[in-house]
């Protein structure tokens, strides 16, 4: 199933870098996304790895 999510978002994301490209001409608002996307991935991760290092104890 990851490889499937993952797989998928990589074949979609040059569609719409140049969806975004041919509607804007330019990359701006592609780059943009793409780095909006890469900043709100790092939630998760960031609460990922607080839970690994303090794992809450069962009581």
């Amino acid at each position: 199933m990851a490889f499937f999510i993952g797989y998928g978002c990589a074949a979609l994301a040059p569609l719409l870098v140049g969806a975004l490209r041919d509607a804007t001409g330019t990359f701006t608002l592609a780059f943009g996304a793409l780095g909006a996307i890469g900043l709100l991935m790092l939630v998760p991760i960031a609460w990922l790895r607080r839970t690994i290092l303090h794992p809450v104890k069962a009581r």
